[in-house]
């Protein structure tokens, strides 16, 4: 069986390297960041389908067993992680709280980027220089992160030429990456587990 999931984020890593001075390798950084980390929980999710792979520990198949029910239904990663919390820790996660918050934003960024669709204007008014508009939820939110500056009031609520640049796809790697450390904090003391490390200790995030 062969992982993939720490050869993308390498990919994802230098696509990111090339944004520091070409900003369009930033869109690629973003989308093979996410690619990353679904293929990281696939393949997590496939080793503890197998037996050979884990410890017969009751908490472990039963989270198995649970992961591939999600799997079958064709859930999201967003699902998916949260499966694992709830498989591993009994509980729901929070949605409204890192590391989760920042994964959701990572993959609506994904969701309209690899959906690409016209950038509206809206109402806008090139002519009405007094006029001020509420930013993109993007531009807002990545802000308020400090990963992008606001634009000016008066410009269109447009996001992805204030979006795509190395300081997101750098945003974009190390949330990603935070999304391999939540699911290995959430594995139970195990051979499993212990395996798992030695498989990720190589996903950093950008200094």
């Amino acid at each position: 069986m062969i992982f993939q999931a720490g050869h993308i984020f390498l990919v994802a890593r230098r696509a990111y390297e090339r944004s520091l001075s070409d900003s369009s390798e930033a869109m690629p950084s973003i989308i093979l960041s996410t690619v990353a980390l679904e293929c990281f929980v696939n393949e997590t999710i496939e080793r503890l389908s197998k037996e050979h792979f884990r410890d017969p520990d009751k908490n472990l198949v039963l989270a198995a067993n649970w992961l591939e029910f999600v799997e079958s239904k064709k859930g999201s990663t967003l699902e998916k992680l949260e499966a694992f919390h709830l498989a591993f820790t009994g509980t729901k996660a929070e949605r409204g709280h890192p590391p989760y918050q920042d994964m959701s934003l990572l993959y609506q960024l994904r969701n309209d980027l690899v959906h690409r669709k016209p950038e509206p204007f809206r109402d806008w008014d090139p002519n009405d220089k007094e006029r001020t508009y509420e930013p993109h939820k993007f531009v807002r939110m990545l802000a308020q992160r400090g990963i992008v500056n606001m634009p000016p009031p008066n410009l269109p609520p447009i996001w992805s030429q204030f979006v795509l640049h190395d300081r997101a796809a750098k945003w974009a790697f190390n949330t990603a990456v935070s999304g391999v450390k939540y699911v290995v904090s959430l594995l139970p003391e195990s051979l499993f587990l212990k395996i798992t490390e030695v498989m990720t200790d190589q996903i950093e995030p950008i200094a």
